[in-house]
């Protein structure tokens, strides 16, 4: 919730929908970075890539070894799909 909070502060109110896991990890890796443009900074990328990724709800598959390693947040937490537990 208090990351909800920080992003709506950031980006105005997130609309009330159930947060699937992978979108989760993604809120929690920007955070991790310190936000969207911070995260950005880290993989050397524009922050409107970043942003269209939460937008999305997902990091694409060539940029998510990248995350990890830049926030911390496992590559299978990010893309279940690829990297099955």
């Amino acid at each position: 919730m208090l990351l909800q909070g920080v992003l709506a502060t950031l980006h105005g109110p997130m609309p009330k929908t159930k947060i699937q896991p992978p979108e989760a990890a993604l809120l929690h890796a920007v955070a991790q970075a310190g936000g969207q443009t911070a995260l950005a900074r880290k993989l050397k990328i524009k922050p409107q890539a970043v942003h269209q990724w939460v937008l999305a709800g997902r990091v694409p598959p060539l940029r998510a070894l990248a995350v990890e390693a830049a926030t911390g947040v496992s590559r299978k937490a990010l893309r279940p799909d690829i990297y099955p537990s």
